[in-house]
């Protein structure tokens, strides 16, 4: 049972008991026995106790069975919200979820645990943080595990919340998700990796990811590691990357628009310590815009890089197109694993290069296109949920 029925069903059992529960200055109570007592605002927390009440419309703790957050209603999530395999979580669309101040938390989905938005244009489902002057970094943000293969062994740990994630399952489902907008998560995990907007760990190609922003993210926008999964109409506005792939992920992503990415606005891996491991991360990615430079590349290629094939896209204001590092990702592009079709560089700076790589040139073909389907302003198919334009 959620803790939080607990703690209201005790409450309702202290309020409405016949007995004389009247404590006097002399009493001692503890803010551990399950009962309103002494100065304490609700049960065993407030006043002397250090503990914070939670709010009337507080989610958190474990779901093992269901939890469905209602049609534009909002919450609180004030502890880490977990849902535990065989359970689920259902939001409705217009449901606001506000993460607490001060609280670390997080929505993390284990395998075998459903997630489902139910979002829709007029009314998205909104993840965002409850401080006055919101930040990047304010919260954790949503993680999905699943059974779908990497390049990483079966039964990894993920480097957040470090739960299992792998398998031998492709077509593995962790959901649904339409119409969802991420706000102000990325805090750090630990001292070496930070949360990101959504987080994909092996999850399987039966999930459903689309129409997807994730804004002002003290980490990745969204970090598919392995997992077969394919994901339409993203946004991401001010994150360290807007999409970060690692560990084979196998997937299409189709309509993407990143602006203002720290890093880069595309980080493809294949795998941080041994870079040839397979399978191979094999992505293809189609109708982007990418807007405004970046400390790095617009698209880099590290850790092995990627196969990929890479068409319709439409960049503006960069000062470089691909950065390549390693030998390894080099590799790949000499062997012909590296297809770009359709680019087309505008607004370019006057010390812009298409590549640290003078070799990838080769497979570069440059025309006009629309990119993920109005140049560098707002999509159509973004109107209505969306916020940063």
């Amino acid at each position: 049972m959620n803790k939080y029925i607990v703690f209201f069903f005790v409450l309702s059992l202290s309020l409405f008991s016949c007995a004389d529960n009247t404590i006097t200055s002399e009493e001692v109570f503890s803010c551990n026995d399950g009962v309103k007592n002494g100065d304490e605002e609700f049960v065993d927390c407030g006043g002397s106790c250090s503990e914070i009440c939670p709010p009337t419309n507080a989610i958190g703790g474990e779901v093992k069975d269901r939890l469905v957050l209602r049609r534009n209603k909002e919450y609180i999530l004030f502890d880490p919200l977990i849902i535990r395999q065989g359970a689920s979580l259902e939001i409705e669309a217009g449901a606001v979820i506000k993460a607490a101040k001060d609280r670390n938390v997080y929505l993390a989905v284990a395998q075998g645990g459903r997630f489902y938005a139910w979002g829709d244009k007029e009314n998205p489902i909104v993840f965002t943080s409850e401080n006055e002057n919101p930040s990047a970094g304010d919260w954790g943000g949503i993680v999905l595990c699943g059974f779908a293969p990497t390049n990483n062994g079966i039964n990894s740990r993920s480097e957040v919340v470090d739960y299992f994630y792998g398998g031998n399952t492709l077509d593995d489902s962790s959901g649904f998700i339409n119409y969802l907008r991420i706000e102000y998560a990325g805090m750090p995990f630990n001292e070496h990796k930070n949360f990101n907007g959504l987080s994909l760990y092996g999850v399987g190609n039966i999930t459903k990811l689309r129409n997807i922003q994730v804004y002002n993210s003290a980490g990745n926008g969204i970090e598919i590691i392995g997992g077969s999964v394919n994901v339409s109409n993203f946004v991401a506005m001010n994150c360290e990357n807007s999409l970060k792939v690692n560990e084979g992920w196998s997937g299409n992503l189709d309509f993407l628009y990143s602006k203002d990415a720290i890093n880069s606005h595309i980080y493809l891996s294949n795998n941080t310590t041994n870079f040839n491991t397979t399978p191979i991360t094999d992505v293809a990615i189609t109708n982007t815009t990418l807007v405004n430079s970046t400390s790095r590349g617009a698209v880099s290629f590290l850790n092995g890089g990627a196969k990929l094939n890479l068409s319709s896209m439409y960049t503006s204001a960069l000062n470089l197109g691909f950065y390549i590092e390693d030998s390894s990702a080099k590799q790949f592009i000499d062997d012909g694993f590296v297809t770009i079709n359709a680019i087309e560089f505008d607004n370019t700076n006057s010390t812009f290069e298409k590549s640290n790589y003078s070799s990838l040139e080769n497979y570069i073909k440059e025309t006009q296109n629309s990119g993920a389907g109005n140049k560098n302003q707002k999509p159509i198919w973004a109107e209505g949920w969306t916020r940063g334009f």
